[in-house]
């Protein structure tokens, strides 16, 4: 039987003065996958991620969430529905310990008073932590003397805060090391395992396939493709194209899109 989409879009476009960010895009995104959004500068990738978070309306299409239809008017609609994002840009506050990192801005209250539940503020800390395989992390350590990864892994923490259902990871791997981003992989596919539904926007072909359950493409505000994740690995290494080379070799279409935005 096969699986209902937990995200659907059909054919979303939206419009800027004098410029059509997309047109009749559609996408769907499943519990239990990592599902690949690509594209060049320029794409259309940022508009159509802004659209799910409701911090864009599109002009016309529908957005289903678990097969019902949604109008988001904001993102915190979306982080109520089970939406949540993580951001290239990190936003750790330095001089706060990992767990204030965590829970900062929905931070347990004790009653009606105005002072924070800090043992069940730690408590809840550790134990998203441990669902992401990071107890190593002293919740008490102040942010600022965490590396880059460990940094990454408190915003992903962040976003479970909220109890998601799908998280969109927004380029996480650009300033991270090779290992780094081993260790990333590994935690996203706990999440997978979990049943969360990962929107992992990326432009690096081997992080395509090793990470990539299902890759849609964008150009120029259009849909290129949507499928499997799979290239002969010799494309991978290939570093420069022409036009010629290109469909002498007959490359689909939707490799002809990674290729261009990749070198």
């Amino acid at each position: 039987m096969k699986k209902e989409a937990i995200l659907q879009l059909n054919s979303i476009s939206k419009t800027f003065p004098g410029v059509r960010a997309l047109e009749d895009v559609d996408f769907a995104l499943y519990p239990g996958e990592v599902h690949i959004l690509a594209g060049a500068n320029g794409a259309g990738k940022s508009t159509l991620i802004k659209c799910i978070l409701g911090i864009y309306q599109p002009e016309a299409g529908q957005i289903l969430y678990k097969g019902q239809e949604i109008s988001l008017r904001n993102s915190r609609q979306a982080m109520d529905l089970g939406i949540a994002a993580v951001h290239q840009e990190l936003t750790m506050i330095p001089y706060l310990d990992v767990a204030s990192n965590i829970f900062y801005g929905r931070e347990p209250m004790l009653g009606r008073s105005p002072l924070i539940a800090s043992r069940q503020m730690y408590r809840e800390a550790g134990e998203i932590l441990a669902r992401l395989h990071c107890q190593h992390m002293d919740l008490h350590q102040v942010a600022a003397g965490l590396s880059i990864a460990d940094q990454q892994m408190i915003e992903i923490a962040k976003a479970l805060v909220t109890k998601p259902e799908i998280i969109i990871l927004d380029e996480p791997t650009t300033s991270l090391t090779a290992q780094e981003v081993a260790f990333l992989f590994e935690q996203i596919r706990v999440l997978k395992e979990q049943g969360i539904a990962i929107l992992f926007i990326s432009h690096r072909m081997s992080e395509i396939r090793e990470i990539g359950d299902r890759i849609t493409i964008l150009r120029d505000g259009h849909l290129v493709d949507s499928c499997l994740p799979r290239m002969p690995p010799r494309l991978c290494r290939m570093e420069t194209y022409t036009v010629p080379i290109i469909q002498t070799l007959m490359v689909p279409p939707i490799w002809q899109s990674l290729i261009w935005f990749s070198i």
